[in-house]
């Protein structure tokens, strides 16, 4: 099952902006201090790079992700690189389940009891990976529209009274910082690598009976979901910093960015538009969620070589459920354990998995050509 490239595109913009507004300004106000949005402009500035490696992936092949896998690096190779993926991928999943939990026991100032949240939160990644990519590009153009609104309505109400002279000095601790970000947080940022199970899976995607102009409009179209979501995320984040760029010591994870809006004068005026409107925004997180479960079963499958993805779906489930309730249930564990040994997978996932398959897809493609012609040649010959 194929989607579309307006599909393709949404989930481009909501998997990018997803993760990167909710805790991940607190971590980078702590380590790189008020100059945390320019780690967050390079991060968004990697995810750009790593997209554009996608999209020509998927210009160059009509196989998927696993096919790849197995023409270019045999079946053993090809299941080696899959394990190593799925250890990252759950690593993922675990940290954005607590993320939501977080979210919504913060604004809603009550916690929850920790099995019925994370039980939830488990049904609606199973029923999400349970859909075709088809039935999650649909959920995408829902979603789409409404975190738009809700992220344009926060930079509207939010930038009225913000003090950009928090910002100075610029780079005050020097480089250092923002690179040493880059290298702790990796399972925090980059999340658009998972939109490598994407390939051969995009409508228009191969050159086909004038299929030039597919490939060009995907293209454009992919660069500009992503340059969109740039562009609000950092507006977003200028927000926070502008803010709180000469306090970044009074933060801590739990400080989410929607009581962080409340600072703003503007906040007093409307009321607690943030409960609403952060309601609307979280909805492109479950988006990740969703996707990067729909990826880790599907890397499971073709692990083990099982045909029903459901039933895995439902094992990976109650798995992950019994995980986080046992062993992760403190969030302060689980985010040390996401910076520790652990990150040099996401860093695999993020930036070696992407160029990966972009070399493999680049050499089948070719050889299927010269194969080809090949062909030709001997038909020719032959007559």
């Amino acid at each position: 099952m194929t989607i579309s490239v307006k599909q393709f595109s949404f989930l481009i913009f909501l998997t990018m902006i997803g993760q990167k507004l909710i805790i991940l300004p607190a971590f980078l106000m702590a380590s790189s201090g008020r100059d945390g949005y320019l780690t967050l402009l390079v991060m968004m500035l990697l995810e750009l790079m790593i997209v554009a490696l996608i999209m020509l992936s998927i210009k160059r092949t009509d196989k998927s992700f696993f096919e790849l896998l197995d023409k270019g690096l045999g079946k053993t190779g090809g299941r080696i690189v899959a394990i190593v993926m799925l250890v990252a991928m759950f690593v993922k999943i675990l940290l954005v389940i607590t993320v939501i939990r977080i979210f919504f026991n913060s604004i809603f100032e009550q916690n929850l009891r920790d099995w019925l949240s994370i039980a939830a939160v488990c049904f609606l990644m199973f029923f999400i990976a349970s859909k075709s990519l088809r039935g999650i590009g649909r959920m995408g153009e829902i979603i789409f529209p409404l975190c738009v609104f809700a992220s344009l309505a926060l930079i509207f109400l939010s930038f009225r009274n913000f003090k950009p002279l928090n910002l100075l000095p610029v780079l005050h601790n020097g480089y250092s910082s923002i690179f040493s970000s880059l290298w702790i947080y990796p399972l925090w940022f980059l999340d658009i690598a998972i939109m490598v199970i994407f390939i051969g899976q995009v409508k228009g995607r191969v050159l086909v009976q004038g299929g030039a102009g597919d490939k060009k409009h995907l293209m454009k179209a992919g660069l500009i979901a992503a340059g969109a979501a740039v562009i609000l995320t950092m507006l977003l984040s200028l927000v926070l910093f502008m803010n709180f760029g000469d306090a970044a010591h009074l933060l801590d994870y739990r400080t989410n960015v929607s009581g962080l809006m409340l600072f703003s004068r503007a906040s007093y005026r409307y009321g607690r538009y943030d409960i609403p409107l952060f309601c609307l925004f979280i909805l492109s997180l479950f988006i990740v969620l969703g996707l990067f479960f729909f990826s880790f079963t599907r890397h499971v499958s073709y692990v083990i070589k099982a045909k029903n993805h459901t039933l895995v779906a439902a094992i990976c489930a109650a798995a992950i459920f019994l995980i986080l309730l046992i062993f992760f249930n403190s969030e302060h564990t689980l985010f040390s354990f996401s910076i520790n040994w652990i990150r040099f997978f996401a860093h695999f996932n993020n930036i070696i998995v992407p160029v990966l398959i972009l070399v493999l897809s680049i050499l089948i493609s070719k050889n299927l050509h010269e194969k080809h012609k090949l062909e030709q040649v001997k038909l020719l010959t032959e007559d």
